[in-house]
């Protein structure tokens, strides 16, 4: 019988555009569309002058330490194996030129059970954070590594809301705009009625 813990699938992949993570709320002072809350309520703009499209341009913590917060939520891929861990990484750029900046994202998450749970913002932390990432040139392209929450946390049909902040950036990137450009997922598939051991994160592409 073929059954998943007899076979080493390759992991899949979901990726959420800035646009998808909107939170579709309108600033006060603007038009443009909020992606959630905290301290400068971060929105969907253009990254610069040289480019047509956009990112959520995002702000690191101020004096209350929260930072802006990109809040958003997603159902669970209905092929996920919840057996295993949900990985997560953060395609971002800023308008730094100093190679040796750091950008800190923190990430939150909060499980939805269907028909059972009320939707509420995500608490908890990841199980392992999403790692902090070094400004490899000015508007370069950039994707941290791997954040993940453990295997066993989630069922079939949960939703997830998360959270993600800059908890901390270097002083001298205070004045730099900081995008993030979208979020990417990576997860074992459960392909047959069986579960059972499965890819791992050795599997996970740079």
């Amino acid at each position: 019988m073929i059954q998943d813990r007899n076979i080493d699938w390759r992991m899949r992949s979901i990726f959420l555009y800035a646009a998808d993570l909107l939170g579709m709320l309108e600033e006060d002072s603007t038009s443009k569309l909020r992606t959630g809350l905290g301290t400068g309520a971060p929105v969907l703009a253009q990254i610069n002058s040289k480019l047509s499209w956009s990112g959520i341009q995002i702000d690191a913590a101020g004096a209350d330490g929260v930072g802006d917060e990109i809040q958003f939520w997603m159902p669970l891929p209905a092929d996920m194996d919840t057996n295993h861990p949900l990985y997560m990484r953060v395609h971002w750029t800023s308008g730094s030129s100093t190679t040796s900046d750091d950008v800190d994202f923190t990430s939150a998450y909060r499980v939805i059970n269907r028909h059972d749970d009320a939707l509420d913002d995500a608490a908890t932390a990841f199980s392992t954070d999403v790692p902090s990432d070094i400004v490899v040139g000015q508007w370069k392209y950039q994707v941290t590594g791997w954040g993940e929450i453990a295997g066993g946390i989630f069922a079939e049909g949960d939703a997830v809301a998360f959270e993600i902040r800059a908890a901390t950036v270097d002083v001298d990137m205070t004045n730099e705009k900081l995008f993030v450009l979208g979020v990417e997922f990576a997860y074992t598939p459960n392909m047959t009625r069986c579960g059972g051991r499965s890819a791992e994160a050795g599997q996970l592409g740079a």
